[in-house]
């Protein structure tokens, strides 16, 4: 037990003298607020722009949608039900399915517009055809000429 008792002192004696002894001309540690600010603010402008704003344009563009719906829309429900638009209140809308079948719904359960949709897609289609044929046109005429 005499040797456990020189042992122990001794090894602590060991460990402090190779621990490193603080530096006196070290600077302290600064981490203030002045120099988190920034970082705080360059965190906020990326969440800001990567998350807040496209939901904003998402939101509005949606609430755009379900205030456009009218009569003989044919629309998709969230839960995945086509069906063609008969009647609508301010926050109803009554879907026929199918031959005698109506289902009412709440607005905000309208997920897209499908004819509106195709409305779009051969609006477009007919406007680029539109520019081909012009483009055509205005080659043949460089041609003739």
């Amino acid at each position: 037990s005499a040797d456990s008792e020189v042992l122990v002192p001794a090894t602590v004696a060991l460990i402090l003298a190779a621990a490193p002894e603080p530096a006196k001309d070290a600077a302290a540690p600064s981490g203030g607020l002045m120099e988190m600010l920034p970082l705080f603010a360059m965190i906020f402008l990326i969440f800001y722009f990567l998350v807040v704003r496209p939901q904003g344009k998402e939101k509005k563009k949606r609430e755009a949608l379900l205030q456009a719906i009218k009569k003989n829309d044919e629309v998709v429900t969230t839960a995945g039900l086509h069906g063609t638009v008969v009647s609508l209140s301010e926050t109803t809308v009554v879907l026929k399915v199918d031959d005698g079948v109506r289902l009412k719904f709440d607005r905000s359960a309208i997920w897209q517009v499908r004819n509106r949709e195709a409305e779009a897609a051969a609006e477009a289609a007919a406007v680029k055809d539109k520019a081909a044929k012009a483009e055509k046109d205005a080659a043949k005429e460089q041609e003739t000429t």
